[in-house]
């Protein structure tokens, strides 16, 4: 597949061969013992076997030019996803995290038991609640991690 640049020099290349073709020079030929010598000289001009090749190779330059357009719209389109749902997944971790860090629940939990408000099943049920929100929280990072991991990994 052709760069825009290449696109681009192939088509300066058919216009220049659709200029005229001039041909001069001095040959020199021997068969069978005789020698034949002599000035030649010729014009060429193209009419139909560059028809449409001008055409052709501007066409050529023009699709290049509009891929890699969309190459790049696409690419920064998905950039921008990403940076979208980094920020989104990043105010996320930030509350979760200032909600779990205030509650101190496993310190009020145990008290709640040392106290007798609760027995050890509803206190372990309690705590295996507040250990699975910090495990989410915990993977939220993780894809918080993952997700700037690939914003800024042009940097590498």
């Amino acid at each position: 597949m052709l760069t825009k640049k290449a696109s681009l020099q192939k088509g300066k290349l058919v216009k220049n061969k659709v200029l005229r073709n001039i041909a001069l020079g001095y040959n020199y030929q021997g068969v069978n013992g005789n020698n034949y010598s002599g000035f030649y000289g010729g014009l060429s001009i193209p009419l139909w076997s560059s028809k449409n090749k001008v055409k052709a190779a501007q066409a050529n330059y023009e699709y290049q030019r509009s891929n890699t357009q969309k190459f790049t719209t696409s690419l920064f389109a998905k950039y921008q996803e990403t940076f979208n749902r980094f920020q989104l997944m990043r105010s996320k971790y930030n509350e979760y995290q200032y909600t779990l860090n205030n509650l101190e629940s496993e310190k009020l939990l145990f008290k709640a038991y040392m106290l007798g408000e609760f027995s050890f099943m509803d206190y372990y049920v309690e705590l295996q609640f507040y250990r699975n929100a910090s495990d989410k929280m915990m993977q939220m990072e993780k894809e918080l991690q993952l997700l700037q991991a690939q914003l800024l990994k042009h940097q590498l």
